[in-house]
């Protein structure tokens, strides 16, 4: 699964099946009400393969965030 969460406390869960592309639309969604220094924050579980990882912090810049963060829990 793939979690999108703000620092005021909303989550939205996204299940995993449905790929990348839910996640790029989400974060299109999101990225039209934040401001434009909004930083997004990649941690990935335990045992998610690197290429996974890029992945996912590809579409977060593709969606229009450009303050990218790749943390570990």
């Amino acid at each position: 699964r793939l979690v999108l969460a703000s620092s005021v406390g909303d989550r939205v869960e996204l299940p995993r099946d449905e790929g990348l592309a839910s996640l790029r639309d989400t974060l299109a969604q999101r990225r039209g009400v934040e401001r434009d220094d909004t930083e997004v924050a990649v941690i990935p579980d335990d045992g998610i393969r690197y290429d996974e990882v890029i992945e996912t912090v590809d579409a977060v810049v593709a969606s229009g965030f450009v303050h990218v963060a790749l943390r570990d829990r």
